[in-house]
């Protein structure tokens, strides 16, 4: 035997405007609108920066709580983010380079062989000296 379908319709919750009115301004967020054809270039100029500020704001704070759940995430487990991704650490800094040629003039006036020559270099290279001549 089939079972007779049920009448009876599920009411939904009926909630006041009230209460409505009041969930949307919680969760709707202010937005203005702007008419840019009628600003002139200096307020579009200015309207940009304090876009770019907010923008600017917005990122720190979405970056901090982001920061904040991660450290939630990480206190207690022994780890650290180093740890987790294999990254940080020391900076690569600029490689200092070992003079290689120096002036037989002034022996302080010293060339790595990076980069552009010397005028020193050019000049002794016009006369018919050979790089090696430096050499230290």
């Amino acid at each position: 035997m089939r079972k007779k379908a049920s009448t009876r319709r599920k009411t939904a919750k009926k909630t006041s405007p009230r209460k409505r009115a009041a969930k949307t301004k919680k969760t709707s967020k202010r937005r203005s609108t702007v008419k840019v054809d009628e600003l002139s270039l200096k307020d579009i100029n200015s309207l940009e920066q304090e876009l770019q500020k907010a923008k600017a704001q917005v990122r720190d704070r979405e970056r901090k709580a982001l920061k904040a759940k991660i450290d939630k995430l990480l206190s207690g487990t022994g780890f650290t983010i180093f740890d987790i991704y294999g990254v940080g650490g020391k900076k690569r800094g600029k490689t200092v380079s070992v003079a290689k040629f120096a002036n037989p003039d002034d022996p302080s006036d010293t060339w790595t062989g990076r980069g552009r020559k010397p005028n020193w270099v050019l000049a002794r290279l016009k006369k018919g000296q050979k790089l090696s001549d430096f050499a230290i």
